[in-house]
Order: C-alpha cells, then structure tokens, then sequence
C-alpha cells in the first residue's frame, strides 16, 4: 500500500509539473502574440499616417493649378476622401480592425470619420479627457506609438496612434483583444492537452519502466531500517550489561578460551586481586 501511495504521488507530481509548465509556456506564448499584434498595428498605422501626409503634400501642390478651373476645391476635403475610400474595406491588421481619424476643436475632440468592418461612420465629438479617448489625444499631442485599454464600446482593444501633422490630424488603429484571444485559445488548447496527454503516457511509462527498480529499492530500505534498528537495539541492551557488570558487587571476567589473556572485567574483578583494571589488561 505504501508502495502504491508513493508511485501515485510521484505521478500526481510529474503530471502537475507538466500542467504548470504547460500555462507558463502558454502565458508566455500569449503574451508574445500581443506583443506581435501590437508591433504589426503599430507599422500599418504607421505606414497610414505616411502615406496620407504624402497624400496631403500631393494635393495641397495640386491645389494653385486646379483653383483656376475648380474655385471651390478643397485639398484637405479631397486628401480626407482619398483616405475613406482606402481604409473603408482595410482589415490587413484584423477582422475587428477599426481606424479613426480625427482633429482638436476647442474642447473636444471632432471625428473626421470612424471605420469599421468596412461601415463608415461619424462619431460624435468626445472630451479628450475621456478614458477611451487617450490614444487619440496623444496622436494629437503629436505622439505616436500602443496602448491597450477600453474602447468607447467597452472593450479591450490594442490600440496605435499617430500623428498626421501635415493635416494636424491623429490617426487611431484599434484592433480587439477577443480576436487574438479567438485565434489564440484553441491551438493553445490542443498544444495543452496535447502536453497533457505525453505526461500521462510518460508517466504510465515510467510507472511499468521504474516499478520494479523503486520496489526493490523501498524493500532494500526497509531491510536496511530493519538492520538499523536491531543494532540500535542490540547496542543499548550491550550497553545495559556493562553497566550490570561494571557496578556489580562480585568479580566478573571475560577471557579469550584459547590464550587465557583476559579481555575485560569490573572494578571487583580487579580488587579480589589486589590489582587495577589496567594493570590486569
């Protein structure tokens, strides 16, 4: 039965090793992939902000020789369309992926326009003091870089944020958390149980391989213990006899019965014969 209980504990320890190795690479793999979707937002929304600056030059060049024919063109007005067309169907960063593009109007903060699984919309302004509005205040601070948080729709999302200084606009790219968690979990469900499953079939293995070697070894403890035990015991009752004999009112000797040579004897041993114990020996 104690045999049993420890080949049982040392299953039960191997197989909670390999779940806590398990979540730790699994936190660890969870967390590089975030860190992954973040750098990738961060380059699209990068690479958008550039590309509407370079727009926004184009058409503020255009604009003296199209004012001739066309008095009311409006270059900011037709670089902000161009931008509409382009991301309105834009999910290069994710199904979820939603850009906002917007400027400082006073107090608040006015939206050119939100875009959504490829629905165009146009928020309200909002307070810039508001939670959800940090990323877009920073682009507009001039500030560019992520930030992970809750969005106007109380959501976690990663979020990138740029400047787009030549229209004194922010650009802001959000991507949900739920969607790299939905893309996540299963393959790292599979690679868990898949863990899972090698521990308990190493750890049977082990059991079939190791059970005859860990038996004979608790047997030869055991007997070692027994062995142990018995010399301790025979230790003290030697123990108890020298001390009988030492104090004992009669002389007491111990010889060797081929040499006669006496190997030990008590204090009245020694006085019967008018001698020391050492002088004896």
């Amino acid at each position: 039965m104690q045999e049993r209980r420890r080949i049982l504990t040392m299953m039960l320890i191997m197989i909670t090793a390999c779940l806590g190795a398990g979540t730790i690479i699994i936190m660890v793999l969870y967390q590089a992939e975030l860190q992954s979707r973040q750098a990738q937002l961060s380059s699209v929304v990068s690479l958008q902000a550039r590309m509407i600056e370079s727009a926004a030059r184009y058409d503020a060049a255009s604009t003296e020789s199209l004012l001739d024919e066309h008095p009311s063109f409006d270059a900011t007005e037709a670089t902000i369309s161009q931008i509409v067309e382009a991301l309105e169907n834009y999910h290069l960063a994710g199904a979820s992926s939603e850009f906002e593009l917007a400027r400082n109007d006073n107090d608040h903060i006015d939206f050119v326009f939100r875009t959504y699984m490829g629905e165009l919309k146009y928020p309200q302004p909002i307070d810039p003091e508001s939670a959800f509005a940090e990323p877009m205040r920073l682009a507009l601070s001039g500030l560019s870089g992520t930030w992970i948080g809750s969005d106007y729709r109380g959501k976690m999302v990663i979020a990138a944020y740029e400047p787009v200084s030549v229209l004194q606009l922010g650009l802001v790219g959000t991507i949900n958390i739920s969607e790299i968690r939905a893309e996540f979990i299963p393959a790292s469900l599979l690679a868990f149980i898949g863990a899972l499953l090698c521990a308990v079939i190493a750890t049977i293995a082990f059991r079939k391989v190791s059970g005859p070697v860990i038996k004979k070894l608790l047997q030869q403890t055991h007997q070692l213990e027994e062995q142990i035990a018995n010399q301790q015991a025979a230790d003290a009752e030697l123990k108890k006899w020298e001390m009988v004999v030492k104090s004992a009112g009669w002389g007491i000797a111990l010889a060797d019965a081929h040499t006669n040579r006496l190997l030990s004897m008590n204090p009245a041993y020694a006085e019967m014969h008018g001698y020391s114990i050492e002088e004896l020996q």
